[in-house]
C-alpha cells in the first residue's frame, strides 16, 4: 500500500510586463500601452525606442499593478520623424535595461511602422 505525502510548492510573485499595443499618435508621438501580466506591482521602469537595433530615445513607464495596463505617450527623437524613416520599422521593449527581475522577458517588445 502507497503512503501520501504532501508537497508544499512556494511561488514566487513577480510582474511581468507585455507591450499590448503600440499606435501611432502623429508623425512625433506613439501611444504604447503596457501591461503588467504577472502577480506582483511593476516598479516604475523605462520603455526603449530602437530602429535598426540602435536605441533612439527612452521614456518613463509608471509603476503598474498585477493584471492592470498603463498607456504611455513617446515622443519620437526630430531625426526620425521624418517622411525617410516613416515607413521603417521601430521596436519598443519596456524595461528595455533589465532592472526590474520578471517572470518571463520574450514579451517585452512589439514592432510598429
Amino acid at each position: 500500500m502507497s503512503t501520501l505525502k504532501k508537497v508544499e510548492v512556494n511561488l514566487v510573485a513577480q510582474p511581468d510586463l507585455a507591450v499590448t499595443k503600440v499606435k501611432k499618435a502623429n508623425s512625433k508621438y506613439y501611444h504604447v500601452t503596457i501591461k503588467n501580466l504577472g502577480n506582483k506591482k511593476a516598479t516604475p521602469t523605462k520603455l526603449g525606442v530602437y530602429y535598426n537595433s540602435k536605441r533612439i530615445t527612452t521614456a518613463q513607464t509608471p509603476s503598474i499593478a498585477p493584471k492592470a495596463s498603463k498607456t504611455i505617450k513617446v515622443k519620437i527623437p526630430s531625426k526620425y520623424q521624418s517622411k525617410k524613416y516613416k515607413y521603417y520599422l521601430k521596436t519598443f521593449k519596456a524595461n528595455y535595461n533589465n532592472k526590474l527581475k520578471e517572470i518571463k522577458t520574450s514579451n517585452n517588445k512589439k514592432m510598429r511602422y
